[in-house]
């Protein structure tokens, strides 16, 4: 485990939870690459969901999502 995380939580951590966003190739359909824009990275991208065990090892990774990104004008 970084000694930063131990430093600050102790030994008390057991998963390390983070997302991240994969680039993908544009979909034929429509309404996926529509759901699948993202408007902050200019491509399409799908996300996912990891948890790490502070040993380094990964213990769960979701299966892909879409985030709906809402603009309020």
């Amino acid at each position: 485990m970084p000694t930063d995380f131990v430093q600050a939580y102790g030994h008390k951590v057991a998963v390390i939870i983070d997302c991240f966003e994969v680039f993908i190739e544009r979909p034929g359909d429509l309404l996926a690459c529509a759901s699948t824009w993202n408007i902050y990275k200019h491509h399409n991208t799908i996300k996912f969901l990891i948890g790490i065990c502070p040993q380094g090892t990964i213990s769960f990774i979701s299966k892909a999502w879409v985030v709906t990104q809402v603009i309020n004008i």
